[in-house]
C-alpha cells in the first residue's frame, strides 16, 4: 500500500508529464483498438453489399433457405408419411436453432403430381384439349393474395368435390372457366380414386415483393390451390399417401449474419445437408446466400490482406513510440533510480514502483481508449478518399471482444515498454549515472551490431520476393488470393524506413562535426554551445531523431500509398472505358426482329463449316445499318469533344501466309479520337499517343499492331496485313508502328480465358486502322461514341440531354459514376480509412513525442540553464540556443524522414499491387504524390516545431536561478 501512495505521490508532482503520457497511451490504445472495429466494420459492410447487389440482380432474397423434398418413384405410398413427418419435424424444430438468426417468413408448399383432367360435364367444357393439373396447397395462403374475380374455396369437400383457387394463366393454360368440375384420375394407379376438383376464384398475389412468393406466381399456372390442412386431411395424413412434393422455405433476415458469423453458417449448412439427406436420401436444399458466403470469404482475404498491408507499419511504429516514451520517463527520473540504489533499495523494489505506475496509466488508456477508438472509427467510415469526408452513412461497428483483446495487448505492451528500460536503469548506480550524463558518446549497440544495414538488407530482400510474386501473376494469370504472400511483404516498407533512420544516426555526428569545423571561427556563442551539446551527446538524441524520421516517413507513406491506390483504380476506369463516357447508340437496320444482328461490341465467333460442301452454302444477305446522327451527339450539354470508336473481335489477320484468328479491331478518326480519349502519357514511352494517332492520319490504310500480334507471327513494321471477318472479303493494311497499350483495349488475358489454351494459344491482340477506310474497305458495322465532358460538367446534365433530343442508347458507360460507385466499395473504404488513419496517427504521435520529449529534456537539463543564466547568458540566446538545437536535432530528422518516406514511398509503395490480380493492374501500376498531401504534413511540422518552441520558451523564461544552482538540485 506504501508503494501504491509513494508512485501516486510522485506522479501528482510530475502531473503534467504524466498527463501527457497518458494521453498518448490513450490515444495509442483507441488507435490499436479501431483497427479490428474498422477492419470488421469494412467487411461487414463488404459483406450486407454483396447480399443486397445479389437481392437486386437476381431478384431473388439471398437469406432464403428452400428445402425441397421429391418422393422417389420407388419410395411406397405407406412409407412417406413417416418420411415427411420426420423432415417436417426436423425443419420446424432444428432448423431455426441451428442457423440461428431471426426469419421474416415461414411457409411451406405441399403438391400432388399433376395428373390428366377430364371435365365432368363434357356438354359443359370441351373434352379435346389434353389438361394435366396438379393439386397444390400453401401455408397462410389466403393473407397473402387477393382475389380478382370468383369466391373463396369452402376449407373442406363439399359434396365430394374439392374446391380451389387458381391463377389467370391456368384458365388459360387448361382453357377452363370458374364452376366447371373436372375429374383428376391416375389409371397406372389401380390404388387412386378419382379426384373431383372445380375452380371458384381467381387470385393473384398482394404484392410480388411479398417474400412469401419464393416461386413467382407463374409457377402455378397449371394447380389448384386448396386449403392446407385440407390438402395435409387427405393427401398426407393417409397410410396411401399421394403427396408427391413439399417445400418449406424460411426468409432469414440477412442484414443480421455478422461476418463472425460466416464460418458457423457455413459449417452449419454443411450439418443442415447431412441430417436431411440421412432422414431421406435425395432432399436438396437451396440457399443463395451460401454461395455468397463462400466467395466472400474470398474476398474478406483480399481486404484483410490490403488492411494488414496498410496497418502493419501503423503498428510498428505505436510501438516504437511507447517504448520511446518509456525510454525517455526513466531516462528522466535515473538520477531518482540511482539515489535509491545508493540507499540500499533493490531491483525488485524500483521495478514495482514502476509496474504499479505502469498499470495504472494502462488502467486508465484500457478504459478509455477503445470508446474513443469506436468514435475515431465511425469518423474514418465518412471518408471519401485520402482526406476526404463526406456525409456518408456511418460504418457498421461496434464495441466488440476483438477490440478489448487489442486494447489490452497495447495496454500490456504498455507496461512491458516501461518496465524493460526501468529493468536496465535499476542497475546503474550514482556514480555510472555521473558518469553518463557528463557525455552520450560512443557506439551504441545497435551500431556495433549493424542492425540499420541488417534491416535494409531485409528489406531488400522483401523488394525481391515482391518482384518474384508479381512474375508469377504475370505468367499465370491468377487472382491475387490464389497465391501465398510472404507476410515479410508487409514489413518491408517498415523495416526500409528503420534500417535507412538508423543509418542515418549513424553518419549523424560526422554531419553535426562538419558543420562544426565548417564555421568555428564564426558561429555565435548560442550556435557553438548548441553544436558542443549536440556533438557530446549525440545518443541523447537517438530516439527522438529515429521516432520522428519513422513517423514522418509513415505519413508520407501513407499519403502516397493512399493516393497511388486511388490514383490507378481511376486510372483503370478511365482507361477500360477509353473516355469519360462511352454508349452505344441504337442503330437501325434491316434485321429481322427474331434474327436481330450482334452488335460489333459482342460479336459473337462464326462456326467454321464441317464439310466443303457446308462451305459451299449461300452465304445469307448482309446486314445494312443505317448511322445513328453523330452530330446530335457532339451537341449534348456538357460534351467538349466527342468521337466515333468501331470496335470488333473475331477478325481475322492474314499476313505473310500466316492466318491469326480472334484479334480486335478498332477503327478510329484519329484527330478527333485524341481530342476525346483518355489516355496516360507513359503508357507509350518514349512517344505520346498523339505521334501515332498522327502515323495514321498520315496514310488511310496504315494501321497499328500489338506487341502480341508481332511476336507471335513475326509482322513488323511496314509489312501487309489483311483483315476480314464473316462475309467480309479481305482489306489490305500497313503496318506503321507496334503498341503495347491502347485505350479500352487489355493486353493481359483473363484467368478463366488462360485456361482454355488451345483456344487461345496467345495474349489478346489489337489492330488499330483509320474508320472511314474499315468502313469504305470493309463494312459499315454500329460503332460507339465517345465523349470527353467540359470541366465541371455533370452525368445528371449529360443524361436529361439524352432524353430531351430523344436519342436512343443501347449501352452506356460513364466514367465519372464508376469512380462514384467504387468509392463506395466497401473495399475502397477500408483502403481510405487505414490511409488516412496511418497519416493522422502519424501527425498525433509526431507531436505528441516530439513535445513529451523535449519537455523531459528540459526537466533534466534545468540545473544547466540555469548555470548559463548565472554566468551571464540572456534569455534570447538561451532561446537561440534552443533554435538552434532544434534545428540541428528534430530539424535535421524531419528532413531526413521526409527524404526517407520519399524513397520508402517509391520503392515500396508497389507492394500494394499483392492484393489484386495482375489482369487488373492496367495500366501498369505507377506511384504518385501529391504536393497537397506533404503540405499537410509541413504544415503539421511547422506548428508543431512552433508550439514545441513556445513551450520551451515559456519553461525557460520560469527557470529560477537561485533555485537552479542549489547544491542538492543536481
Amino acid at each position: 500500500m506504501a508503494a501504491v501512495v509513494m508512485v501516486l505521490r510522485k506522479m501528482i508532482k510530475n502531473r503534467w508529464l504524466v498527463l501527457c503520457l497518458l494521453l498518448g497511451l490513450i490515444i495509442s490504445v483507441a488507435l490499436v483498438s479501431s483497427i479490428p472495429m474498422y477492419s470488421s466494420g469494412v467487411l461487414q459492410k463488404l459483406l450486407t453489399k454483396d447480399l443486397e447487389e445479389y437481392q437486386v440482380s437476381s431478384n431473388n432474397y439471398p437469406g432464403s433457405y428452400q428445402f425441397s423434398l421429391y418422393y422417389k418413384e420407388e419410395t411406397k405410398a405407406e412409407d412417406k408419411l413417416g418420411i415427411y413427418n420426420e423432415l417436417d419435424r426436423y425443419i420446424k424444430q432444428n432448423v431455426p436453432g441451428i442457423i440461428d438468426k431471426p426469419y421474416l417468413i415461414y411457409t411451406q408448399n405441399v403438391s400432388l403430381d399433376p395428373y390428366k383432367m377430364t371435365p365432368e360435364d363434357p356438354n359443359k367444357v370441351d373434352p379435346r384439349p389434353n389438361r394435366y393439373g396438379k393439386i397444390q396447397a400453401l401455408m397462410d395462403f389466403e393473407q397473402h393474395i387477393k382475389l380478382i374475380d370468383g369466391r373463396m374455396p369452402a376449407k373442406d369437400k363439399v359434396d365430394g368435390v374439392y374446391e380451389a383457387l387458381v391463377t389467370e394463366g391456368a384458365l388459360n393454360k387448361l382453357d377452363m372457366v370458374l364452376g366447371n368440375v373436372f375429374i383428376i384420375n391416375d389409371p397406372g394407379d389401380e390404388q387412386f380414386k378419382p379426384i373431383k376438383i372445380k375452380p371458384v376464384g381467381v387470385f393473384e398475389p398482394k404484392d410480388e415483393r411479398d417474400l412469401y412468393w419464393f416461386r413467382a406466381p407463374s409457377v402455378y399456372n397449371e394447380s389448384f390451390i386448396i386449403d392446407y390442412d385440407l390438402f395435409k386431411r387427405d393427401f398426407i395424413n393417409q397410410t396411401h399417401a399421394l403427396i408427391k412434393s413439399s417445400n418449406w422455405y424460411y426468409a432469414f433476415d440477412y442484414n443480421t449474419i455478422l461476418v463472425q458469423d460466416i464460418n458457423k453458417l457455413l459449417a452449419n449448412h454443411v450439418s443442415i445437408i447431412k441430417d436431411l439427406n440421412n432422414i431421406y436420401n435425395g432432399f436438396t436444399v437451396n440457399v443463395p446466400m451460401i454461395g455468397i458466403l463462400q466467395k466472400y470469404t474470398e474476398q474478406q482475404k483480399q481486404v484483410s490482406m490490403l488492411l494488414l498491408a496498410l496497418n502493419v507499419p501503423v503498428l510498428l511504429m505505436l510501438i516504437f513510440y511507447i517504448f520511446m516514451v518509456s525510454f525517455l520517463i526513466i531516462d528522466s527520473d535515473k538520477n531518482e533510480i540511482a539515489i535509491l540504489r545508493s540507499r540500499g533499495a533493490g531491483r525488485f523494489h524500483i521495478m514495482v514502483q514502476y509496474l504499479i505506475e505502469g498499470i495504472i496509466l494502462a488502467g486508465v488508456a484500457f478504459i478509455l481508449g477503445p470508446p474513443l477508438g469506436l468514435l475515431l472509427t465511425k469518423f474514418l467510415g465518412t471518408s471519401n478518399g485520402f482526406m476526404e469526408f463526406v456525409n456518408r452513412k456511418a460504418l457498421p461497428v461496434a464495441l466488440s471482444a476483438s477490440a478489448y483483446k487489442y486494447a489490452l495487448i497495447a495496454a500490456a505492451a504498455s507496461v512491458i515498454m516501461l518496465l524493460i528500460p526501468a529493468y536496465f536503469a535499476s542497475n546503474i548506480s550514482i556514480v555510472v549515472h555521473k558518469q553518463q550524463l557528463a557525455r552520450y558518446t560512443g557506439s551504441s549497440w545497435w551500431q556495433k551490431s549493424f542492425i540499420d544495414v541488417i534491416l535494409m538488407l531485409i528489406a531488400g530482400y522483401g523488394l525481391y520476393a515482391f518482384n518474384q510474386h508479381q512474375q508469377v501473376l504475370a505468367i499465370t494469370n491468377a487472382n491475387a488470393t490464389e497465391l501465398q504472400v510472404n507476410p515479410l511483404l508487409f514489413f518491408a516498407s517498415t523495416l526500409f524506413a528503420l534500417g535507412i533512420g538508423l543509418f542515418f544516426l549513424r553518419i549523424y555526428p560526422l554531419i553535426v562535426e562538419a558543420i562544426y569545423r565548417l564555421g568555428n571561427r564564426w558561429w555565435p556563442p548560442s550556435l557553438y554551445e548548441t553544436l558542443t551539446q549536440v556533438s557530446r551527446s549525440s545518443r541523447q538524441y537517438q530516439f527522438l531523431m529515429v521516432f520522428l524520421i519513422m513517423t514522418i516517413a509513415t505519413g508520407l507513406f501513407s499519403a502516397n500509398s493512399a493516393r497511388t491506390i486511388n490514383k490507378n483504380i481511376e486510372d483503370r476506369i478511365y482507361y477500360e472505358i477509353g473516355a469519360d463516357v462511352a454508349m452505344m447508340p441504337a442503330w437501325e437496320s434491316n434485321a429481322p426482329p427474331a434474327g436481330a444482328a450482334v452488335p460489333s461490341s459482342t460479336p459473337q465467333p462464326t462456326p467454321t463449316p464441317a464439310s466443303g460442301a457446308e462451305s459451299q452454302a449461300e452465304t445469307p444477305e448482309r446486314i445494312q445499318y443505317s448511322e445513328p446522327p453523330f452530330l446530335s451527339y457532339q451537341q449534348l450539354p456538357g460534351v467538349e469533344h466527342a468521337t466515333r470508336v468501331f470496335q470488333r473481335g473475331m477478325v481475322d489477320v492474314t499476313a505473310g501466309g500466316q492466318r491469326v484468328s480472334d484479334v480486335q479491331l478498332m477503327a478510329i478518326e484519329p484527330y478527333d479520337f485524341g481530342l476525346t480519349a483518355w489516355f496516360r502519357d507513359d503508357l507509350l514511352k518514349p512517344y505520346h499517343i498523339n505521334n501515332y494517332l498522327n502515323l495514321l492520319s498520315q496514310e488511310p490504310s496504315a494501321a497499328l499492331i500489338s506487341r502480341s500480334i508481332s511476336k507471335a507471327y513475326g509482322i513488323n513494321k511496314g509489312d501487309y496485313i489483311y483483315l476480314s471477318w464473316d462475309g467480309v472479303d479481305a482489306a489490305s493494311f500497313i503496318v506503321y508502328e507496334i503498341i503495347d497499350y491502347w485505350p479500352s483495349w487489355n493486353p493481359k488475358r483473363n484467368p478463366e480465358e488462360s485456361l482454355n489454351a488451345e483456344y487461345l494459344p496467345n495474349d489478346p491482340m489489337l489492330v488499330v486502322a483509320n474508320l472511314p477506310y474499315v468502313q469504305n474497305h470493309l463494312a459499315l458495322e454500329p460503332y460507339e461514341i465517345w465523349l470527353k465532358m467540359k470541366p465541371g460538367a455533370t452525368s445528371a446534365e449529360l443524361y436529361k440531354g439524352i432524353e430531351d433530343k430523344k436519342l436512343e442508347v443501347s449501352d452506356l458507360r460513364d466514367a465519372s459514376q464508376e469512380i462514384i460507385k467504387i468509392k463506395n466499395d466497401p473495399m475502397q473504404l477500408g483502403l481510405n480509412g487505414a490511409m488516412t488513419l496511418g497519416f493522422i496517427i502519424s501527425l498525433a504521435i509526431t507531436f505528441l513525442g516530439f513535445l513529451l520529449y523535449w519537455i523531459l529534456s528540459m526537466r533534466g537539463r534545468t540545473f544547466e540553464f540555469g548555470v548559463l543564466r548565472a554566468i551571464g547568458m540572456s534569455l534570447p540566446q538561451l532561446l537561440s540556443m534552443m533554435v538552434w538545437e532544434q534545428i540541428l536535432t528534430s530539424g535535421m530528422a524531419i528532413i531526413a524522414g521526409i527524404l526517407v518516406g520519399g524513397l520508402t514511398s517509391t520503392l515500396f509503395v508497389p507492394l500494394l499491387q499483392v492484393a489484386y490480380s495482375a489482369v487488373t493492374q492496367v495500366p501498369p501500376f505507377k506511384v504518385i504524390s501529391y504536393f497537397s498531401d506533404r503540405a499537410k504534413l509541413y504544415i503539421m511540422v511547422g506548428v508543431m516545431l512552433g508550439l514545441g518552441l513556445a513551450i520551451l520558451g515559456n519553461i525557460l523564461s520560469r527557470i529560477k536561478i537561485s533555485q537552479a544552482i542549489k547544491m542538492g538540485e543536481e
